[in-house]
């Protein structure tokens, strides 16, 4: 079985402030337009390497369906690809380091023919400044 590892996140400090926005979420397109169509298997593996937080904070790493065109390269095409494609590390539960993995497979979860990686930041009820390392690769095989 012939496979190929792509780095979605090199390993990358994102900081949160108490400051964030009134939803205490901020989420961002870490990874776009990573083709996969010569693939039956895409694996998300995540690492946390550091976390310095005291307040209950999460950090989400999601793989999505990606359908980008070169007819409109400026529009946004996603899809969540649903339960248990997305990888939820929390400050109460996880300490650093820490390894997770998700599995989509064509069959199972028509994966399109590029998919996208989205990073979500959670304050805990109470905001606390935060800070995380995180990293993330792509996993492709036939």
């Amino acid at each position: 079985m012939a496979a190929k590892v792509i780095r979605a996140i090199p390993k990358q400090q994102y900081n949160y402030t108490t400051s964030m926005d009134a939803t205490n979420k901020v989420s961002f397109w870490a990874a776009t337009h990573v083709e996969v169509s010569q693939y039956k298997e895409v694996t998300l593996v995540a690492r946390l390497h550091e976390w310095d937080t005291s307040n209950a904070q999460q950090i989400d790493i999601a793989l999505y369906n990606d359908g980008c065109t070169d007819e409109d390269p400026k529009s946004s095409f996603f899809e969540d690809l649903g339960q248990g494609k997305s990888l939820n590390f929390t400050e109460t539960t996880d300490g650093a380091p820490y390894l997770k993995m998700a599995v989509a497979t064509s069959a199972d979860d028509a994966v399109a023919a590029n998919v996208a990686v989205k990073v979500t930041l959670t304050q805990g009820s109470n905001a606390a400044d935060c800070s995380v390392v995180v990293s993330a690769d792509l996993i492709l095989r036939d």
